[in-house]
């Protein structure tokens, strides 16, 4: 048997290309010296997971790790795919693998419920400020730390940052005047026009040098709560971030690609290009001023169609009697007023030029029934291959959730490392095996466990021997589940 588990363990090691997906989770290892208390860790694709639990065993973290040499940020030893995961600003401390060493780990701490830290009261999502004993915050690293970043991209200089350039993309860090962390930043090439600029945060704009159309979209993610000129910065991506050129400014004659019509009649104010059955476009207000970048994916107005993620809050028909159309996602670029009230930058979970999401009907196709009579009253779900589809009403037929699950058992084996499945259910008639759900709210309502706002509700419904918050440390086991490992690689293989 241990000679199966060395085996089985190798092959893990030694084809990474093949566990971009959730595999199954075996033997535990220790790679720090001294040990990390009340953590437990295994070997991850990008380099290790694990959990963290108090004192009586029960959980507080999930924990993911991206091996770095100190004073690195972007190490070429990862696998290609995860590089830019410390870009997202959520792996927040190094820890060394052993005291005053220089290989170690960027450690992201997600919490999984309402902790009291000595740095303050931590809520369900990604803990900005955890940090231990051993090691440093990303905050207190100071810009000689980062070595390798010693690229000069911009002619003009700007100011207080370092880069480092992989590939045709840029990675950096900004710093204040004493020399302490507050933006990570990640570029793209492009010039200054809507035709060029990415999706997702990249709101400024910076030349090669004074007289080039060629330069880099950047997006600023902040490690820390700042005070900037624009107002209170909070960990994530600043889409305030202000410099001489912003994606604001920008107007549709720097947009010459956009020149689609998907819609009869038009939608007064918005330009469009279609990409297969996908949309991209922005919106302008009256005075041609650019308020949002929206993306869009076709389908009909149905649950159906509609995207679980909850982000595509509308939808618009290609033509007035057509039940075709496209599910669109609206994401501010700016703070401004609009009848629904003051929008903020970011996705724009209110918008209403369409049909809601909020209003959706139940659905004809959704009568599948996995769960005991009395599990989970008004809800209605469909299945996909292993992945359940749903959606939760309430008692007046308004839709609250859509809901998405994945099988697994009710244990720290199977429970998903994004932290979002907060919830697990027994399936009719078993016992073990179950599903992981993740919830997302298409509207403000009041639960019983307290006011919900839109997106991934974190505290869904934690009830012991359900709530992903009530599992212990009983709940990890180390034997690999042999089937479970030949079935993984089995679906990989026939995915590719």
């Amino acid at each position: 048997m241990q000679r199966q588990k060395a085996i089985l363990l190798a092959v893990l090691l030694i084809t990474p290309p093949l566990l971009a997906a959730e595999g199954p989770r075996g033997p535990l290892c220790d790679p720090f010296r001294p040990e990390v208390e009340n953590h437990i860790w295994f070997w991850w694709p990008e380099g290790i997971a694990g959990f963290e639990f108090d004192d009586s065993g029960t959980l507080l973290y999930i924990v993911d790790g991206i091996p770095a040499q100190s004073g690195e940020l972007i190490s070429s030893s990862v696998q290609k795919e995860f590089r830019k995961l410390p870009l997202t600003g959520e792996f927040t401390f190094w820890r060394p693998i052993k005291k005053d060493g220089l290989g170690g780990f960027w450690l992201k701490h997600f919490a999984v419920k309402t902790l009291n830290q000595p740095w303050g009261t931590v809520s369900p999502g990604v803990d900005y400020n955890y940090h231990l004993n051993l090691g440093k915050k990303i905050t207190e690293i100071k810009r000689e730390d980062f070595k390798s970043f010693k690229e000069h991209p911009f002619a003009q200089g700007m100011g207080a940052y370092i880069w480092k350039k992989e590939s045709s993309e840029l990675y950096g860090i900004e710093f204040d005047t004493k020399g302490v962390a507050r933006y990570l930043v990640h570029g793209i090439p492009g010039e200054y026009s809507l035709d060029d600029v990415p999706p997702d945060g990249y709101m400024t704009w910076q030349p090669v040098d004074s007289k080039s159309k060629e330069g880099y979209w950047l997006k600023h993610v902040a490690v820390r709560e700042l005070r900037m000129p624009w107002g209170t910065v909070y960990p994530g991506i600043d889409y305030r971030f202000q410099s001489e050129h912003t994606l604001g400014e920008l107007t549709r004659r720097q947009a010459a690609e956009f020149t689609d019509n998907p819609f009869t009649p038009e939608l007064a104010n918005h330009i469009w290009k279609k990409e297969g059955d996908t949309l991209r476009g922005f919106r302008f207000d009256e005075k041609g001023h650019l308020r949002y970048m929206v993306e869009g994916i076709k389908g009909s107005y149905t649950l159906d169609d509609v995207p679980f993620s909850g982000e595509y809050t509308v939808w618009v028909p290609v033509s007035p009697t057509s039940s075709s159309g496209y599910w669109l996602n609206y994401a501010a670029v700016a703070e401004f007023e609009m009848p629904w009230g003051t929008v903020h930058p970011g996705i724009d979970y209110r918008y209403e030029d369409g049909k809601s999401t909020k209003d959706l009907p139940k659905s004809s196709k959704f009568t599948f029934e996995p769960f005991p009579e009395g599990d989970l009253e008004n809800h209605i779900w469909s299945q996909e291959i292993d992945c359940l589809y749903g959606a939760e009403f309430d008692t007046q037929g308004n839709l609250l959730y859509l809901v998405h699950g994945v099988p697994g058992t009710y244990s720290l084996n199977d429970v998903p490392l994004s932290g979002e499945y907060v919830v697990w259910y027994p399936l009719e008639g078993g016992e073990q095996e179950g599903v992981w759900l993740k919830y997302v709210a298409v509207r403000e309502v009041d639960m019983e466990w307290g006011p919900v706002t839109y997106g991934i509700d974190l505290s869904y419904n934690q009830q012991e021997g359900h709530g992903i918050s009530f599992l212990t440390r009983e709940d990890y086991h180390e034997n690999w589940d042999l089937l479970k490992l030949l079935k993984y690689f089995w679906d990989v293989l026939m995915e590719d």
